[in-house]
């Protein structure tokens, strides 16, 4: 049987997932991956496909990296201020007038 339509359909899946930023649709695409792929032996054409699915992976681990730079800015930064945001907490949120 033919594989290499569900292998196309795996690399367009991880692209829309990263274009979405969409990392918990990635991990389910990940996870299809590893089970095709654990399956063989594979033909010339399904190979030719699977080195899209290749330059998909690819893409979507730089962007994780990308991601994982970022967010661990953020949390460098909320640790750098941390004993403003916990002084502003303690102080109510810096919220002085009358709510109603």
């Amino acid at each position: 049987m033919d594989r290499t339509p569900q292998l196309r359909d795996l690399a367009l899946r991880l692209s829309r997932c990263v274009a979405a930023g969409d990392w918990v649709g990635l991990r389910t695409v990940n996870s299809d991956i590893e089970l095709l792929l654990s399956h063989g032996p594979w033909s010339a054409v399904e190979r030719v496909a699977a080195q899209g699915v290749r330059r998909a992976h690819d893409h979507a681990l730089q962007r994780c990296r990308e991601e994982v730079a970022r967010v661990s800015g953020q949390l460098k930064e909320l640790c750098e201020h941390r004993d403003g945001w916990l002084a502003y907490a303690l102080d109510g949120g810096g919220w002085k007038g009358d709510p109603a």
